[in-house]
């Protein structure tokens, strides 16, 4: 078994979503807010033997599906083609996304049964409450939006590097790494500024410990979105200097990602942590369970907004009831369940043949991810290639088993590339209007054969000249 350097990354990055997984839901057993496993219960109920039996059997449930799921991503290693190992870890991600919250849903349902079973209610059971009491400096009062501006200028630096250096390449790398980095920094400071349009938290009728909430939301939400956008900015120019080198860039990209993740990760349980300690006296009297679709979606017609706070820790959940908040849930669903169709396809794309003949002196190379027609008397040199030194991927397929896209190597300028790296030789066209072709065959005999059937008629046709 040999990984190559993305794989690794690739495999690198997705490794922790298993744990952060369970680590979120594992959690919903702790009572917030006088919620457990996404249901609000009143305060003598918490300690109910049975309400704790149905928390450890949840629990123990999540543990497995979580250890199984971890099972199957260190069996993805030992399939032989990276090819086949991204589309596994596409179908095992969209396992992650949905058998963890199916167990959760299982066992909310569960202790939902009880608590109807036992008639436990709090005051103000299927009501929307709301607390408009204190000021707002009691609130938590804003980060200046100024501090955002710095990011959002360096995250445009790839783009003035990219102009100036006058290359077509630098410009395209440019606008793709300045886009990215100015869009994440642009996203924290939307929704930095949404989370202050947000209702209040209310748990009860003190209006001093709903405060509190509020204040531990803001302050946890705006520190992930102030970090983002200077984590984006500052991340910019380095990916714009590191443009040379591949290695460094998958480095940059693992920490950033996992920068990323634990920045969110340790706002959310500093979130939780405090949620828990101030209703830790149980003195809740608002129950909105039945909006909250097995715990997890939030479903409220008589609620006008798209976006609202989620019950638990510092993020946001969507209003199903709302026209758009189906159709952005049914196409962030239908984005995941395109994952194993996009697994497949490259799969696909690597073990399809590269097929090339020569036809009354047009060269016809045919591919499902590249296919060209060259005559061969507008061909200004052919090459063969033992090796592709200096090989860098500018935009494409860089599998070990097929490169394919925009590459740069050492002798040639940017260049169109279709071929298996493991299999030299490689035929090297570069026609008179400039464009450069590179690819083989499947077998380096094949490859041989059609350079030297190619080679001999370009003899004739400088013969005949």
């Amino acid at each position: 078994m040999k990984l190559s350097a993305p794989i690794i990354v690739l495999f690198a990055v997705f490794l922790p979503v298993v744990a952060i997984v369970w680590a979120m839901l594992a959690n919903e057993a702790k009572p917030k807010k006088n919620i457990v496993l996404g249901v609000t219960l009143p305060y003598a109920a918490l300690h109910d033997g049975r309400v704790g039996a149905l928390c450890s059997r949840f629990r123990a449930g999540l543990r497995r599906c979580c250890l199984l799921l971890m099972l199957a991503f260190s069996s993805l290693l030992f399939l032989p083609r990276p090819s086949m190992q991204i589309a596994a870890l596409f179908v095992w991600l969209l396992f992650v996304v949905s058998l963890p919250p199916l167990v959760f849903a299982r066992w909310n349902r569960r202790l939902m049964a009880l608590k109807r079973a036992e008639g436990w209610s709090v005051p103000y059971s299927g009501f929307t409450v709301l607390d408009i009491g204190g000021s707002p400096g009691e609130l938590g009062r804003p980060f200046s939006l100024w501090l955002f501006a710095p990011p959002l200028v360096l995250s445009l630096l790839p783009l003035v590097f990219g102009l100036l250096s006058r290359r077509e390449a630098g410009l395209a790398q440019g606008l793709v790494f300045s886009g990215a980095f100015f869009m994440t920094a642009l996203l924290g400071l939307l929704l930095y500024s949404l989370v202050f349009r947000q209702r209040r938290d209310v748990v009860g009728e003190d209006s001093g410990v709903n405060a509190a909430l509020t204040r531990v939301r803001r302050y946890n939400w705006g520190k992930v979105m102030l970090i983002l956008s200077w984590y984006s900015g500052v991340c910019a120019p380095l990916f714009w200097l590191a443009l040379e080198n591949e290695f460094m860039l998958l480095i940059l990209s693992t920490v950033f990602t996992l920068g990323v993740l634990g920045l969110c990760f340790d706002a959310e349980f500093s979130a939780r942590r405090a949620q828990e300690r101030l209703t830790a006296s149980g003195k809740s009297c608002v129950d909105e369970d039945d909006y909250w679709l097995y715990g997890l979606f939030y479903h409220n017609p008589a609620d006008r907004r798209l976006m609202v706070n989620a019950r638990i820790g510092i993020g946001m959940e969507m209003n199903l009831a709302r026209p758009l908040g189906k159709a952005l849930l049914g196409l962030c669903a239908l984005i995941v369940l395109l994952l194993p169709l996009l697994g497949g396809f490259f799969v696909y794309a690597d073990l399809s043949p590269r097929r090339a003949e020569l036809n009354d002196g047009v060269l016809e190379f045919s591919h499902p991810l590249e296919s060209f027609e060259i005559e061969v008397e507008d061909m200004a040199g052919i090459e063969l290639l033992d090796s592709l030194t200096g090989a860098r991927r500018v935009a494409g397929m860089g599998l070990d088993t097929l490169f394919q896209g925009s590459f740069t190597l050492e002798g040639f300028e940017e260049c169109r590339l279709c071929l298996d790296p493991r299999l030299p030789p490689f035929i090297a066209a570069v026609t008179k209007n400039g464009e450069t072709k590179i690819w083989n065959l499947m077998s380096p005999e094949e490859t041989r054969e059609l350079y030297e059937e190619i080679r001999s008629e370009l003899q004739c046709l400088g013969s005949s000249t």
